[in-house]
């Protein structure tokens, strides 16, 4: 599985454009930074919590 981050390198886009891009196609639903997947995202990914060390 790739992060957003990494398909943001190969297409030469960041993490937030993908994930747009992810929440437009109906793969992801929420808001930038409590995103979850849709049934259909479920089906082609997953969420990975990680912490950015900041405090937690």
């Amino acid at each position: 599985m790739k992060s957003a981050r990494q398909i943001g390198e190969i297409v030469n886009l960041n993490a937030r454009e993908i994930n747009k891009i992810l929440h437009e196609k109906g793969l992801l639903d929420g808001t930038p930074g409590k995103w979850t997947l849709t049934e259909l995202g479920k089906k082609y990914g997953e969420i990975r919590k990680k912490d950015n060390g900041e405090g937690g």
